[in-house]
């Protein structure tokens, strides 16, 4: 134990979720959705593999948290696992003692054993900054708001892209705080989630891989797209940025290599879509 604190890489106990789960809304408290069930999903239903990840204790209390969840990608088409790493908080009385390097330093010793190859995350305007004392910035996500799908050009190879097995898929669908709908055009699908706001989705997938049929297709009102994808012609598409001084949370994407190495993917070769990280 260093300086009243003890740090133990998580187990994914019941006890543990409802615990984090706590912790977790007490830190983001419009964030609802963090319940126990959604954390057992989250962590250890993907097919992907086990969450890595670490709390923090003061005593038997838990005060601080961060995960790291499995995923499958493909580097420069090289089939890697990876991790994307989410759902870190502190307790307000315990902030400022840099228990989050602390944390992250354990969950990439743990993930360097497990063989896991690179590690990406999202930052805010108040979370980047700390993020890149341990990643690298990959560049700010987009976010556009509009109709239809984003058009497409030619085909390129990507840097990075998920890469979804259908088992991952299945598992993606099945987050028990949410309801996605999924249309299915031969073989490519187009996926989307609420937003809380009227008349407003969020496009999580579109492309042409076909995910399982969801319980009924997207509607044709507004849709909010985040993420980066290298192949959309935004200027043959119906949809226009939202100004970063309009957004919730605008975000950055980051990246850390866990082989040793200091690679970093090709920015403008990034294909990351909603469905990729944990928005909706």
């Amino acid at each position: 134990m260093a300086d009243g604190y003890s740090f133990r890489l998580i187990d994914h106990c019941e006890q543990e979720l409802e615990r984090t789960s706590a912790l977790l809304r007490l830190v983001f408290g419009k964030a609802r959705h963090l319940t126990a069930r959604y954390l057992r999903w989250q962590y250890v239903d993907n097919p992907d593999g086990a969450a890595v990840g670490c709390n923090a204790y003061a005593g038997g209390e838990l005060v601080g948290t961060m995960t790291a969840v499995p995923m499958a990608g493909k580097l420069e088409g090289d089939s890697r696992p990876g991790l994307f790493m989410l759902n870190g908080a502190v307790h307000p009385a315990h902030r400022r003692r840099k228990l989050q390097s602390r944390i992250s330093a354990a969950i990439f010793e743990e993930a360097v054993a497990r063989g896991f190859a690179f590690c990406f995350g999202t930052g805010n305007k108040y979370s980047t900054g700390p993020l890149l004392t341990r990643f690298r910035l990959v560049g700010p996500l987009e976010a556009r708001i509009g109709i239809g799908l984003p058009r497409r050009g030619s085909d390129g190879a990507f840097s990075f892209e998920r890469d979804w097995s259908e088992a991952a898929m299945r598992w993606r669908l099945a987050n028990p705080e949410r309801d996605y709908k999924v249309v299915n055009v031969g073989r490519a699908s187009l996926v989307t989630a609420a937003t809380g706001l009227p008349g407003l989705e969020a496009v999580l997938y579109d492309g042409r891989e076909a995910w399982p049929r969801g319980r009924r297709g997207p509607g044709r009102g507004l849709r909010l797209w985040i993420g980066l994808d290298p192949q959309v012609d935004w200027k043959r598409s119906r949809y226009v940025a939202i100004p970063e001084r309009l957004r919730a949370s605008p975000l950055n994407l980051v990246f850390r290599d866990l082989t040793g190495g200091s690679w970093l993917p090709d920015p403008q070769r990034v294909l990351f879509r909603a469905a990729d990280f944990d928005p909706y």
